[in-house]
């Protein structure tokens, strides 16, 4: 919660999730995640998104949604087209699961929060 607001602040705590994730176990995996996207709400940063977006391929299904869940709170509102790339990509890799696909949706949803269109035709 201190690193929230500062920019050195984040890349350290960024630097020690990356070693939570290589020397913990499945459940600091769980938690890194949803840690990652509250540290970056509704701001897509490449080296956090890529982090996730592996993550969100692991084979354990819990570790996978909530990265899922993380990519769509990180890209929040923010309508980024990279984000939707790798959200299709995710949703076409987990077509055969409906519980996964819904979180996928979900984060999908949460992306594209707030477009707005103006055609009014």
């Amino acid at each position: 919660m201190i690193a929230l607001g500062e920019e050195v602040g984040s890349e350290m705590i960024l630097r020690s999730f990356d070693h939570f994730l290589q020397y913990g176990d499945v459940s600091v995996k769980r938690a890194i995640s949803l840690s990652m996207a509250l540290l970056n709400l509704s701001n897509p940063k490449v080296q956090v998104a890529d982090l996730l977006t592996k993550l969100s391929y692991e084979s354990n299904k819990e570790v996978a949604t909530n990265a899922i869940m993380s990519i769509g709170l990180i890209s929040c509102g923010t309508n980024n087209s990279r984000m939707a790339t790798n959200l299709r990509q995710i949703a076409g890799y987990y077509a055969d699961d409906q519980s996964i696909l819904q979180v996928v949706r979900l984060a999908q949803g949460m992306l594209h929060m707030g477009k707005v269109n103006y055609n009014t035709n």
